[in-house]
């Protein structure tokens, strides 16, 4: 009943109804996504997750030996100790992080493949990027045209230009 009395009033489709219910007072209640929630459970949840013992704030993760800052998130080149106590296999591990539209991130280690496994990724990285080139390319050049000619429209020219750090690390492999 609430979905067509806001869907006659806006014109617009409800994403979702909440419903309350009257075992807990009003300013005891709080709904998100469906499901009430007490004080007590709002108060117990941190807000941050809590800060590593071993770095002070604002400090890179000394693991971190490459990272590219582009318009859809961090891709980041991690080179982590191997745990004798969990790993079999000698040697770092080095580990690519792709950002995530929907939040977190995908992380995945490339030293647990084979050379066969790696040479394959490594081609289809380049073969992605040589077919993106000359598209990438004619829409720069159609984006700067349009703002050469004072449209804006194109959203590509309002990005940040992309920022790589890649760590000198004396790290022996």
């Amino acid at each position: 009943m609430c979905e067509r009395l806001i869907r006659s009033l806006t014109g617009r489709n409800v994403c979702a109804t909440v419903t309350y219910s009257t075992a807990h007072p009003p300013e005891k209640r709080r709904v998100s996504h469906g499901r009430a929630y007490s004080k007590r459970e709002r108060e117990s949840v941190p807000t941050f997750p809590p800060r590593k013992p071993d770095r002070a704030r604002g400090e890179v993760n000394p693991n971190r030996i490459a990272s590219a800052r582009i318009c859809f998130g961090d891709f980041v080149v991690y080179r982590n100790p191997t745990d004798p106590e969990q790993d079999i296999e000698e040697g770092d591990n080095i580990s690519l992080q792709f950002p995530n539209p929907r939040g977190g991130s995908i992380y995945h280690k490339l030293t647990s493949l084979t050379r066969a496994e790696l040479d394959a990724v490594r081609l289809i990285f380049e073969t992605a990027c040589n077919e993106a080139e000359a598209i990438v390319d004619a829409r720069d050049k159609t984006a700067a045209e349009s703002l050469a000619r004072g449209e804006d429209k194109y959203t590509r020219i309002y990005r940040a230009a992309p920022h790589v750090i890649i760590k000198k690390t004396t790290k022996e492999v």
